[in-house]
């Protein structure tokens, strides 16, 4: 490993930060498994291939039958319910250091937008983000207080302790409450 390396390695752990992953082509099942999303970053030229995603159905027989697709948008985490109309991107690891106008969580159906939130309306207590050299934590970290789909409602907990539930056709924000945080 050269030295620039070395440093770079050494200055990311010993700050603690996490260090930053290239966008990759990244698939996430539903938890029926009966459908799976394929999200595609964009090319070096983004108009002549722009970021894009496809939603598949799994048969029986292992083949993918695509449903949808929706393209000019990336997002490093989804999560896709068991109707295989609706999807949710999240923003886990956003750049810069505090909470701003960038889009934290966006409700789709059909490869369609139906509703987003930036993070800086989630987020009410900004001092309790966590960030980095270059990017910053906005959700709860403890593994039983990630985010999560539940028939009808996604749920996710905000790093300042706010419990968001959203309607999972509107996106509307259907309960805002205040959670005692575990620490991992």
């Amino acid at each position: 490993m050269n030295t620039m390396k070395r440093l770079f390695l050494c200055f990311g752990l010993l700050f603690g930060a996490r260090l930053c992953a290239a966008e990759t082509a990244r698939a996430t099942a539903s938890p029926n498994g009966r459908y799976v999303f394929v999200m595609v970053p964009a090319g070096e030229d983004e108009k002549a291939h722009p970021a894009h995603g496809t939603l598949y159905e799994v048969s029986a027989d292992g083949s993918l039958k695509a449903h949808w697709t929706t393209k000019g948008w990336y997002a490093p985490d989804m999560v896709v319910a068991n109707d295989g109309a609706h999807i949710i991107a999240l923003n886990t690891w956003p750049e810069g250091d505090q909470p701003d106008a960038t889009i934290g969580v966006a409700f789709y159906r059909s490869g369609k937008l139906v509703k987003s939130y930036a993070i800086r309306d989630l987020v009410k207590e900004k001092e309790a983000v966590r960030g980095s050299f270059s990017h910053y934590r906005w959700l709860a970290e403890h593994p039983t207080q990630q985010p999560r789909l539940e028939e009808q409602t996604f749920r996710l907990i905000t790093i300042d302790g706010t419990l968001y539930n959203f309607d999972l056709d509107s996106g509307a924000i259907t309960k805002a409450s205040a959670v005692r945080l575990f620490r991992k």
